[in-house]
């Protein structure tokens, strides 16, 4: 329980605080009537709060906020885990847990969402496009990009611009 406030509590001293009550509510039970309805009492808010943050834990959300504002520069795993402020090993099996695939699977993903807008609203070059978002080998990008989507970057950025033009 102790841990579980821990993660689930953003301040430690918050998460301490809880401990103490439950700790107390629970010595204090008469029956297991009690004890369930102090577990209960303890756990909705968690819970709730739980369901607000799609179930990840303060940790990889800080992480995945890290991500989303430094994704154009090289970020290894082990800075994002001391972001987050565990091992590399620790921290690499909570955030595929918690997000389903890998970090560098996930940063690859917001880069590829952040190149796709550029694609479509900037004539930028490709290479351009690529370096802007944090991949260092345009090759690498297009072999990815051509992956994800069925075309390479420059063949998305015709179709996509042609396709506008015609529209507007």
């Amino acid at each position: 329980l102790v841990s579980y406030l821990h993660f689930a509590c953003d301040d430690p001293g918050e998460a301490d605080d809880q401990a103490q009550k439950v700790r107390t509510a629970l010595q204090q039970a008469e029956d297991i009537d009690q004890v369930q309805h102090q577990v209960e009492r303890v756990f909705a808010p968690l819970l709730e709060t739980a369901a607000q943050t799609d179930g990840k834990t303060m940790q990889v959300r800080k992480a995945i906020e890290y991500l989303d504002r430094h994704y154009a520069q090289r970020i290894t795993l082990a800075e994002l885990a001391e972001q987050a402020g565990f091992s590399p090993e620790h921290f690499s099996r909570g955030f595929r847990r918690e997000t389903g695939v890998n970090y560098i699977t996930y940063l690859n993903n917001l880069r590829m969402k952040h190149a796709v807008q550029l694609l479509e609203q900037t004539d930028c070059k490709v290479y351009e496009i690529a370096e802007e978002v944090g991949f260092s080998s345009l090759s690498y990008f297009s072999t990815a990009f051509k992956k994800k989507f069925g075309k390479n970057p420059y063949e998305y950025q015709v179709s996509h611009q042609r396709g506008s033009r015609k529209q507007g």
